[in-house]
């Protein structure tokens, strides 16, 4: 349910990257209201200084706000038999894709990547996580074996539960990067991917270490 989850976010990145740059008229269809203007910003190919009071505020918004959206999408797979959850992904890929073919048409498209991998490898693996809780309940509810529904959706909870805290506590760690550090003008481009690049690494020892065992008194056993 993790490779689903990445599968949803990164693939409907990649799709609609490709149908906006080879079909225009599609744009309509892909972007939000007020994305043109976020857009433009992004374009300027700067960030605005924030003060300290500016950032900390950033950071309690982000702090709030992406944890909430993580456990919306966890959770609304339970009314929606996993088809809320494939929405809010196929939604935020969608957003990245788009917005990534408008920086690389105004050969900005590193500032972009620059700007966003400090705090997003973690946000996004907190995306990606409450994406695989989630699909792990919608899948529970399409399939149930030969388990009722409800029962088979107390025990997919089990696990739902664990990747939903896990991508609260992700979005939690990427606000204080998000608030402080990403969008920082004064902070070098060099110094903001070697924090991303550092961070990938990070995460990827730890998942596939330390975070893939699992735990009891006498210590950890595969």
């Amino acid at each position: 349910f993790v490779l689903a989850s990445v599968i949803l976010l990164f693939g409907s990145a990649l799709f609609a990257s490709i149908v906006e740059a080879k079909v225009p008229g599609t744009r309509e269809f892909l972007i939000m209201p007020g994305f043109d203007e976020l857009s433009k910003q992004w374009q300027s190919g700067s960030h605005e200084e924030r003060s300290s009071s500016e950032a900390a505020m950033a950071t309690s918004f982000y702090a709030s706000n992406n944890p909430f959206v993580a456990i919306l999408s966890g959770s609304i797979a339970a009314a929606t038999f996993g088809v809320g959850t494939t929405v809010q992904l196929y939604n935020n890929g969608k957003i990245l894709g788009v917005l990534a073919n408008d920086m690389a048409r105004v050969n900005k498209l590193g500032f972009l990547i620059v700007s966003i991998a400090p705090h997003g490898v973690t946000e996004l693996s907190g995306m990606v996580m409450s994406g695989a809780s989630g699909l792990t309940l919608g899948w529970a509810l399409i399939n149930p074996g030969r388990r009722e529904r409800g029962e088979a959706l107390i025990h997919a909870g089990k696990s739902a539960i664990i990747l939903l805290i896990v991508a609260v506590i992700l979005m939690l760690m990427a606000a204080p990067i998000e608030g402080y550090f990403s969008f920082n003008p004064r902070v070098p481009g060099a110094v903001k991917f070697a924090f991303a690049l550092a961070t990938a690494v990070f995460w990827g020892l730890f998942w596939t270490g330390y975070g893939n065992k699992t735990h009891t008194k006498s210590g950890p056993v595969k």
